[in-house]
């Protein structure tokens, strides 16, 4: 009766083991899909003529990936780049703006 006990605890065992290393192996993976893709991501800069009506947002939600940061630290990029102290932007101004290529 302990025989098959111990067997039966056994089997248990080495699933339970197995398992564990599957889900160590594709976790692993993964994370080093996503990490290449990352890394397959070019930033280039263009300069952007405002027109009436644009908003750093509206040029955020053209130009800016999600997959690479947020819009607000999208934001914050082109205000940088262009010396803004605010957010206010004007119709003829020219600002420099980052967008993402996405290479093979």
């Amino acid at each position: 009766m302990f025989g098959k006990i111990r067997k039966f605890i056994g089997y248990r065992f080495i699933i339970g083991v197995i398992a564990i290393l599957l889900i160590v192996f594709f976790t692993e993976r993964l994370h080093k899909t996503e990490a290449k893709q990352l890394h397959d991501i070019n930033t280039y800069y263009k300069s952007v003529e405002i027109e009436k009506n644009d908003s750093l947002c509206g040029i955020a939600n053209k130009f800016n990936s999600t997959e690479v940061q947020s819009n607000n630290s999208y934001i914050k990029k082109v205000m940088e780049l262009n010396h803004l102290t605010d957010s206010n932007i004007r119709a003829g101004m020219s600002l420099v703006v980052p967008y993402y290529v996405y290479s093979e």
